[in-house]
């Protein structure tokens, strides 16, 4: 006996349900707001959303970063700067921007100030599925990963995604600059990655390079060191290593990734931290033993499969990374 299809009638009432929930989820910020909008009841939402998990998971992102930025509109930036007076803005028409770049000071007035100058944005294919990952960080590379994904779901007269060709490329780095070196006459790169703005001149594409973790001035972001506590006048710190969270202190010529230690001020503390699919690395130096206020940021990256580790700015990171890699059998980024 043949087995009979099911009924084409409930399955074309089902794709038209599913494809009115994913549209009301572009534009809702609860799921309350869905049922609303759809004249489904919630129970009918979750039944259809467990019967198909990559649109329930689009759904529930989707719903998560419009919670962020509901009421984002270019008007919410109280201050915004003109335009950089540099020539590589002035005389260009598109800025493509880099993932690397999220978490920069005053990321978002800047772009504002293109955008009043006439310019547009660009974001390439590989920098927008790593904005995706980018924006469930809980800070602010988080939050901007987030803010730009927002611009380009509703601003899209000033953004634009761009697919572009990753076939015969060893990273999305080497595929962003062949696109930007074909479209070179009207376009800058913004990036702060220091290989890629190195590697740009290279490939004689404009590019403005600005570092993540100094602000205005060109000096070191004063943060306060988290892991470390006070106890009277010394300022501890305690190692632990897992594989969510390593640490290494380097103070004087000695290395530390095990144990509890007083911290001196010029101590400088690396650290690799697990966020979602992706590892942050940090580096931090004590300079001072307050507990607020007592270290600057001197550098930090998000470690992305496509991360090509050998090329990290100082030898100490990639010993860093290469001793994390071998003590977890984690494979982070790429080696060339």
């Amino acid at each position: 006996m043949m087995k009979r299809n099911g009924n084409p009638k409930a399955k074309a009432l089902q794709e038209q349900r599913l494809k009115s929930i994913q549209n009301a989820a572009s534009l809702a910020t609860s799921f309350k707001a869905i049922c609303m909008m759809t004249n489904l009841s919630y129970p009918q939402i979750k039944n259809l959303l467990s019967k198909n998990p990559n649109i329930n998971n689009d759904v529930r992102n989707t719903l998560a970063m419009n919670r962020r930025h509901q009421t984002l509109t270019l008007d919410n930036f109280s201050k915004i700067k003109d335009i950089p007076n540099n020539e590589l803005f002035i005389n260009t028409q598109f800025i493509v921007l880099d993932a690397s770049s999220m978490g920069v000071p005053s990321l978002r007035d800047l772009l504002v100030a293109f955008f009043n100058a006439g310019k547009k944005l660009i974001i390439t294919s590989p920098t927008k599925r790593q904005l995706k990952s980018m924006m469930f960080f809980n800070d602010i590379v988080g939050d901007d990963a987030a803010f730009i994904l927002s611009l380009i779901r509703e601003f899209t007269n000033l953004c634009f995604c761009v697919n572009i060709d990753e076939k015969d490329c060893s990273d999305s780095i080497e595929s962003i600059l062949k696109y930007c070196q074909a479209h070179s006459k009207n376009l800058t790169l913004l990036t702060s990655n220091k290989i890629m703005a190195r590697d740009a001149g290279c490939y004689k594409v404009p590019c403005c390079y600005i570092p993540f973790s100094i602000t205005a001035g060109h000096k070191y972001k004063v943060v306060d060191f988290i892991p470390a506590k006070k106890f009277g006048e010394e300022l501890i710190l305690s190692l632990i290593p897992t594989d969510k969270l390593f640490m290494k202190l380097l103070s004087g010529n000695r290395a530390y990734t095990l144990g509890t230690y007083s911290l001196k001020i010029g101590d400088n503390i690396l650290l690799l931290k697990r966020k979602q699919a992706f590892y942050n690395l940090v580096h931090y130096q004590i300079i001072s033993l307050a507990s607020e206020k007592n270290s600057e940021l001197r550098y930090a990256i998000q470690i992305t499969p496509e991360t090509d580790v050998s090329k990290l700015p100082l030898k100490v990171y990639v010993e860093f990374v290469k001793e994390f890699s071998a003590r977890y059998n984690i494979q982070l980024g790429i080696s060339s």
